[in-house]
């Protein structure tokens, strides 16, 4: 997640830079040169711009949290794997679209959007009290954290993002 928003940054923030200038070198240019040749030197150069920014941006991010595991158990993994609220209110809805029986014709459609929406709905009302990741593994207890990792679903968690 962070790389990916870092990415976002450096790609933002590259737009705005002038465009990179070809290195002066010591023997003269030479005119034959293809321009997609040329084209490609530059497109390179843009990339290394990206990859400096994209290194700093990641520098200055917050570190992520250590978590307490749930993110690990089977509803979250139905769910993504987030950590953050927005993150799981973002994976609800990709795949509440996706699986939503009006836009899918796939004959488990049904049954696996009532299985994401029943999760989001636990999870979110209990986000900020029981089932944030980011909640300390003591304040949850090792035996709820047991019965959240033994769970299970007729549908494996894979193949609602497949």
């Amino acid at each position: 997640m962070r790389a990916r928003l870092g990415w976002l940054m450096a790609q933002e923030y590259v737009k705005c830079l002038p465009p990179a200038q070809a290195e002066p070198s010591a023997e003269p240019k030479n005119s034959q040169q293809p321009e997609r040749e040329q084209q490609l030197q530059q497109d390179h150069k843009r990339e290394a711009q990206v990859v400096k920014v994209l290194a700093t941006a990641i520098a200055y991010l917050p570190p992520v949290p250590p978590t307490n595991g749930l993110e690990q158990t089977p509803p979250y993994c139905i769910l993504g794997k987030p950590i953050y609220f927005d993150e799981l209110v973002r994976n609800y809805k990709i795949l509440a679209q996706k699986w939503h029986p009006d836009l899918c014709s796939h004959r488990e459609a049904k049954d696996r959007f009532q299985l994401v929406t029943a999760i989001f709905k636990e999870l979110r009302d209990g986000w900020f009290k029981k089932y944030s990741p980011l909640i300390a593994a003591c304040t949850i207890g090792s035996e709820n954290l047991k019965r959240a990792r033994n769970k299970t679903f007729p549908f494996t968690a894979e193949s609602f993002w497949e």
